[in-house]
């Protein structure tokens, strides 16, 4: 298991904040666009967002780049 450090939530995102308990936001995007079931959480010190990533036997290494992919794609359309 590992914690991604994320870059912030671009300025002017306050709205997009998740509420107290939820994931974030970002979370939610992975699954509707891609399909991808993995954590984000919002975090209260930089960086301020953490994805985790849990690694299992019958995950292979197609999957972790195509989630890799996914965040990039994301975090780009953020700018």
């Amino acid at each position: 298991m590992a914690a991604v450090h994320l870059p912030d939530d671009p300025p002017g995102a306050a709205d997009t904040r998740p509420r107290p308990g939820f994931f974030h936001p970002l979370h939610d995007r992975l699954f509707e666009r891609f399909g991808i079931e993995v954590p984000v959480y919002p975090w209260p010190a930089k960086p301020r967002r953490l994805l985790r990533v849990s690694a299992h036997a019958y995950n292979d290494i197609e999957q972790y780049e195509r989630l890799a992919e996914a965040v990039c794609e994301l975090l780009s359309k953020e700018r």
